[in-house]
This record gives structure tokens, sequence and C-alpha cells, in this order.
């Protein structure tokens, strides 16, 4: 009974601080988001939710503003990321980017959009929360965000040259470089440590198509995680 209330309390505790920071996050953002009005990064983005399979004009533009994806910026965050559950937000941070650049950011938050990632990050940390005591489990967590960021990657690369792929992963490493400079918000995945994020450009650069190592790899991860979870929760109940 009393490693019952032990794992309880302590999953309750882990799960309440993780639902904190999303509010906290949330929070900040909307004090600082603005609905994207340049009509250059508008079109550009209309451009790539029609080639990612969704409605182009008009009906793209108030999907973009005011259905289900909508196009913010924000000074409190350093690189591109999508949020939200059920009103999604892709927020850029505000700094000066070419028309190839935005291309290439859209077409990797929308892969992550079509795959519903936010929804797979709140179920693995669910089973975070139910196996908060076990290290491996975090680690576990951890490499996922990699491999799907591989995954997403690739998905974009796909149908690219060397040389398209060269220009890829140098607007990662530009917004690398530039989010340096900044304080703010970034996510982990475009602002990798090198080492991370040599190992990303490498797997680009010799992607194969029809290759699905990396997704392969992300799929196991989750259906790790959510096993280790469950066991947890079974052995408890």
């Amino acid at each position: 009974a009393k490693i019952l209330w032990i794992w309880g309390i302590g999953a309750g505790i882990f799960a309440a601080y993780q639902v904190f920071c999303l509010f906290r996050f949330r929070r900040r953002i909307r004090r600082t988001c603005l609905l994207v009005e340049n009509e250059e990064l508008l079109r550009v983005f209309d451009e790539c939710l029609q080639a990612a399979g969704f409605p182009g004009g008009t009906e793209g533009r108030n999907l973009m503003q005011t259905g289900k994806i909508r196009l913010l910026s924000s000074d409190l965050v350093r690189t591109p990321m999508i949020t939200g559950f059920f009103r999604i937000c892709l927020i850029l941070p505000e700094i000066e980017m070419s028309e190839t650049e935005a291309k290439m950011i859209f077409a990797h938050e929308l892969v992550h959009f079509k795959r519903k990632d936010l929804w797979r990050k709140a179920v693995v940390s669910l089973a975070r929360s139910l196996h908060w005591f076990n290290p491996a489990i975090h680690l576990l967590a951890a490499g996922l965000d990699y491999f799907c960021e591989l995954s997403c990657d690739a998905q974009v690369v796909r149908e690219m040259n060397r040389r398209e792929r060269e220009a890829y992963g140098m607007m990662l490493l530009n917004l690398l470089d530039r989010a340096r400079g900044r304080t703010g918000i970034s996510r982990i995945a475009l602002t990798d440590q090198k080492k991370g994020l040599k190992k990303r450009l490498s797997h680009m650069l010799h992607y194969e198509k029809g290759s699905k190592a990396a997704a392969v790899i992300a799929g196991t991860l989750v259906a790790v995680i959510l096993s280790a979870g469950m066991l947890t929760g079974c052995a408890f109940f």
C-alpha cells in the first residue's frame, strides 16, 4: 500500500508539473503572438498547404487564420514550432527568412501536423508520468523526439536532389545560429547540439527514397514507452 501511495503521488506530481509547464508556455505565448499579415509569407504558406494536401486559395487562407491552423509570429520563440491540440498554431520567430527557408520550415511543420505528433507527445508524457521513477523511459522519450525529427526530415527531403537537401541542411544550421543570439523559447529539435544536428544532416544527405528506418525506430520507441507505462500501471493495480 505504501508503494502504491508513493507511486501515485510521484505520478501526480510529475503530471501536474507537465501540465503547469504547458499552461505557463501557452500564457506566455498568448501575450506575445500576432497573426502573420505578411502577404509573401501567407502566399508561401498557402502553397505549402496545397502541396501537403490541404485546400488552397481563399479556403486555405481561412484554414490558416480562422480554422484549424493559425500562422502566428512571436518574439518569444527562437525557432519555428507547432502547438495546440484542437486549434493548431504554427508560430514563427520574428526573424527575416527567405522564401526558400519559409517553404522548408512550413513543409517540416506540416508533416508534424499531418502525423498528429502533438498527440503522440501527449501520450508519451502520460507514459512518463506513470513511469516517473524510471530514467530509462525519460531517455527513450528524448530519443523518440529525435527520431521523429529524422522522420520528418526524411519526409521533407524525399523528392529533393542533393543540392536541395544541402540547402535544407543550411536552413537548419542558420536557425541554430540565429537561435544562439536570442533569448526565449526554442524547440530542442531545431536547436540541437552540433553533434545531434550533424547526424540529422548526414541522414538527410544519405536518405534513400522508400527508406522508413527513422519512422520504424520512432514507432518502436513509442511502443516501448507505452508498454513500460502500462506495465507499471498494471503492476500497481
